[in-house]
Parts: structure tokens; C-alpha cells; sequence
């Protein structure tokens, strides 16, 4: 895996700051760089694919894991960052594919996620600094 060059790196913003005219060079320049430990080809997929939502108000999420980090075969390609291990399959980072693909199929009620949150609050209450 080679690490994408600087003209690589403002040929890819160049081209996305022209279609996704509210980002600014240097804002995509900076993301780029803080994901050129990935594959070139996957920070310019990823790149896209974030630019492509328009929800998305920012291009600093690339260094981020998420769905933009997804290949055509629907792969995470995302570099090794400080992730977190999913608790029921330790071989995937979170987000986990098969507990999303359960969550979407058997979506948690509202009562459910409420009762998490509150005791993520009381966990965070009692832990000590």
C-alpha cells in the first residue's frame, strides 16, 4: 500500500471542492492528509462517498470510520485507527456488521434505547475521575 502523493492529494480535492462547492481546498486537504495511512483508493472512494451526502456539512468525518469507508463490495476498508472491538464479535470493529444487520432487522423501541441512555448516564455518574 502506498501513501497518496501531495498532487495526488490536491488533484482528489481539487475535484471535490467542484462539486461539492461549500467545502473549502484547504478543509479537504486536511482531511485527506489525516487518512494518508490508508490505500489512496480507498481515501479517494471514501472521499466521494462522504462528499456525495450532502448532509454532511464537512469533510473532516474521512478520518473518521463510517459508511463512506464501504468498497463496491460493501466492505469496510477504513485504516486501522483506535477503534473500538464490538462486544459480541471481537474480530469486527463497531460498528459491527452483523449487529447492525440485526438492529436493522429487529429495530430497538424507543423505551429500550431511553433505558441504555439512562444507564450509560448513571455509569458515567458513578465512575470516578
Amino acid at each position: 500500500m502506498a501513501r497518496m502523493a501531495r498532487t495526488q492529494a490536491e488533484a482528489l480535492a481539487a475535484f471535490v471542492v467542484r462539486v461539492r462547492t461549500d467545502w473549502s481546498h484547504g478543509g479537504v486537504m486536511a482531511a485527506i492528509e489525516r487518512a494518508a495511512d490508508a490505500d489512496p483508493l480507498d481515501v479517494a472512494r471514501a472521499l466521494v462517498n462522504l462528499a456525495a451526502d450532502r448532509s454532511m456539512l464537512t469533510p473532516a468525518l474521512l478520518a473518521k470510520p463510517g459508511p463512506w469507508w464501504r468498497n463496491p463490495a460493501g466492505e469496510n476498508v477504513a485504516p486501522e485507527r483506535h477503534t473500538q472491538q464490538c462486544h459480541e464479535h471481537p474480530a469486527e470493529a463497531v460498528p459491527c456488521r452483523e449487529c447492525r444487520r440485526a438492529a436493522e432487522a429487529d429495530p430497538p423501541s424507543t423505551a429500550t434505547i431511553e433505558a441504555a441512555r439512562a444507564a450509560a448516564r448513571a455509569a458515567k455518574a458513578g465512575a470516578t475521575r
